[in-house]
């Protein structure tokens, strides 16, 4: 990687940010030339433009939201303890959120309500969530290699292959919580087999994702969680103390108690405490 498409050691990610900016750019052009239509034809139909404008718009202000960087966890600016994300670095910048707001044929107004606040944040993809979910209880530092684009939404520390391992074993320690986004990478696997023998249990939580989201939010996806735990638990259960359940019956994510039994955190009912594990796991949970 070139010197100029650096900024302080880690990459700018041009490519993104342009083409982020062209979104938005033709988003505002749709929705002035809608505003000429309606003025020049009143009963022409503003919408045919302002509808494929609101989505450029919004996907163009999704992607040119802040990333930041640091160097070191006393650089956040944030007295309180942060919370580490690892992931596949194969589904970044996903769009990932938007809940399931029709359960069986009825309308769930509270997720509705979840999702669309979601949309209107610009909180698309996963880390976005993530970050939202987290916000109430310390900053969102994720951790990726110097090639991997920033994570939208949180703290992005990048780490040299040498000292990968060390490096996520030092953050972990410093960090209140430890969220995996589960995947079936052998990168991601060889994490989660490292992490198991050095952090605390209680620290842990892992989250499985419902497919891929490949359209216009909240709809289609492909893949599904159940099947994505089969094969991940098939894979990883043999390196947890107390191996994983059989299904998630529900669940999205999974913590651990002092003993490594897994805990199952469905996203059905808010827990009262705004500041805790299980509270994380129903935000994304409902969210996404």
């Amino acid at each position: 990687m070139t010197k100029s498409n650096m900024i302080n050691g880690v990459p700018k990610d041009e490519r993104r940010w342009g083409r982020a900016f062209v979104w938005f750019v033709l988003g505002l052009i749709l929705f002035v030339l809608g505003g000429v239509l309606v003025a020049k034809l009143p009963n022409g139909n503003p919408w045919v433009l302002w509808g494929p404008g609101a989505f450029l718009w919004f996907r163009g202000a999704r992607c040119l939201k802040k990333r930041t960087y640091i160097v070191s966890l006393s650089a956040l600016g944030d007295t309180r303890t942060p919370v580490l994300f690892l992931r596949s670095f194969a589904q970044d910048g996903r769009i990932s959120s938007g809940a399931k707001v029709m359960k069986w044929g009825s309308f769930v107004p509270k997720r509705f309500l979840l999702s669309l606040g979601s949309f209107l944040c610009f909180r698309w993809s996963f880390e976005q969530v993530l970050a939202h979910a987290t916000s109430k209880k310390g900053p969102l530092v994720a951790v990726g290699p110097r090639h991997a684009p920033p994570v939208l939404g949180a703290h992005n520390f990048y780490l040299e292959d040498s000292v990968w391992q060390k490096g996520v074993r030092d953050l972990a320690a410093q960090c209140q919580l430890v969220v995996i986004r589960a995947g079936l990478t052998p990168g991601l696997l060889e994490e989660v087999r490292e992490v198991v023998t050095y952090l605390e249990p209680e620290k842990l939580l892992l989250y499985f994702p419902n497919g891929e989201k490949r359209w216009w939010w909240p709809f289609w996806r492909i893949g599904s969680r159940k099947k994505l735990y089969a094969r991940f638990r098939e894979l990883a259960a043999p390196g947890f103390p107390m191996g994983l359940p059989e299904k998630l019956n529900g669940a999205t994510s999974i913590g651990f108690d002092a003993g490594w039994q897994p805990v199952s955190i469905e996203s059905r009912r808010r827990p009262p405490n705004s500041t805790s594990r299980e509270y994380v796991g129903y935000m994304v949970g409902a969210i996404t």
